[in-house]
């Protein structure tokens, strides 16, 4: 299936079936739709071998020490550019750009060479991640015309949020109203009508708009940039924890710069429509998982995620995904390594040089899954917006 993109801006995300696939319902492959950051374009994700490291593209970050870390605000603009689609975990641009393969991974190798003790600040003065002061009741409310389960999705949101340093989320009544109109559509629909889940057919009962942006619109939303992921389960905790645990679908949720969003459900059907709002100022990092976060899944099934990020060499599962978000991030070393031990672990590095899905973002991950009840350790070099970087944190698999 290939989704058309968004001519509001819209950015691609595919959903998650409730059997924890983030790819379409009853096993089909479902994917990307929308615009702005929806595809890959071309470019290979990286693993880095024997110490080296690969860079993530321009810019500088912040840095954090002794293992904590915390958020100091950070903003950036909605991506732009044309409309975006995918298929089967192969990316495509639409308006006549040339397809791309979302990247394939490197084999082998290991990430960083850093051993033992905290990374030491570099230069200037350094700015913190992840754990803010900022408390989830000092986020705004839900609209007063939220259904229950949209409060549920928008208390989970920020609870993720706020951890991570991202700052709340803010409910707008008109997203909630496209994401459900989208639901209830997808929900009364079968066939060629919901061939393409983000995109609707106009002669199919419940049409709203084609694409999410259309249907943004439709709802009332003239807010900047738009992104929607899907899941097929009814749920908001369950889907909301497979786009958190997946590659692309997490990206536009825990953004800093990307702060309004919907919520709808039907049978079957998640919808998370999402805007920029009022994004965080550009210096803003955020970590995830969060520093010291516990229960973080120790294993992450690319092969059940549309489009399907680079395959480690080793083959499915992965470990859980890692995300750092900060703009115009040149990354010159990366390390992943148990708490307890400086030894590299081997891993995939995806940068937005590999793919547009990862806009002020990069998304690294262990080639083989993680060990259960085990602390890991995060190790990341280099320069951003900022000034310079040098984040060192830790997370606790469940």
């Amino acid at each position: 299936m290939t989704p058309q993109g968004s001519t509001a801006g819209a950015a691609a995300a595919v959903g998650g079936s409730d059997d924890g696939n983030l790819n379409g319902a009853g096993g089909a492959t479902s994917s990307v739709g929308g615009s702005d950051v929806a595809t890959a374009s071309g470019g290979s994700a990286q693993v880095a071998s024997g110490g080296t490291t690969q860079a993530a593209t321009g810019g500088t970050t912040q840095a954090a020490t002794g293992g904590t870390q915390t958020a100091t605000g950070g903003a950036t603009q909605a991506a732009t550019g044309g409309a975006q689609a995918a298929t089967g975990g192969t990316t495509q641009a639409s308006g006549g750009s040339a397809p791309a393969t979302g990247g394939t991974p490197a084999t082998g190798g290991t990430a960083g060479s850093s051993t033992g003790g905290s990374a030491p600040a570099t230069g200037g003065s350094s700015t913190s991640t992840g754990g803010q002061s900022q408390s989830v009741d000092d986020c705004p409310p839900a609209p007063a015309d939220a259904s229950a389960a949209a409060v549920e999705a928008l208390s989970i949101v920020n609870e993720l949020r706020v951890a991570a340093g991202a700052g709340c989320a803010t409910m707008v009544s008109a997203l909630n109203l496209a994401s459900q109109n989208h639901c209830d559509y997808y929900a009364t629909n079968t066939g060629d009508c919901v061939a393409s889940p983000h995109n609707e057919v106009e002669s199919c009962t419940g049409f709203t708009g084609t694409t999410p942006g259309a249907r943004m619109s439709a709802a009332g939303y003239d807010g900047r940039g738009g992104t929607e992921v899907m899941a097929f389960g009814n749920d908001p905790q369950r889907a909301i924890d497979m786009w958190v645990n997946s590659v692309w679908h997490r990206v536009p949720i825990l953004s800093p710069w990307i702060t309004e969003f919907g919520y709808g459900g039907a049978d079957g059907c998640d919808t998370m429509d999402l805007g920029q709002g009022t994004p965080m100022p550009a210096d803003t990092v955020v970590l995830y998982p969060y520093t010291g976060q516990i229960d973080v899944p120790a294993t992450f099934h690319g092969d059940r995620e549309g489009p399907e990020p680079p395959m480690p060499a080793s083959g499915w599962p992965s470990g859980s995904p890692i995300t750092v978000y900060a703009q115009d991030l040149a990354v010159t070393e990366h390390l992943l390594t148990l708490a307890s031990d400086d030894t590299p672990i081997e891993h995939v590095w995806i940068t937005p040089a590999d793919s547009n899905l990862l806009s002020d973002a990069i998304m690294m991950y262990a080639n083989l899954p993680l060990e259960s009840q085990t602390t890991y350790r995060v190790r990341i070099t280099g320069t951003y917006i900022g000034g310079d970087l040098v984040l060192d944190w830790t997370f606790t698999t469940e």
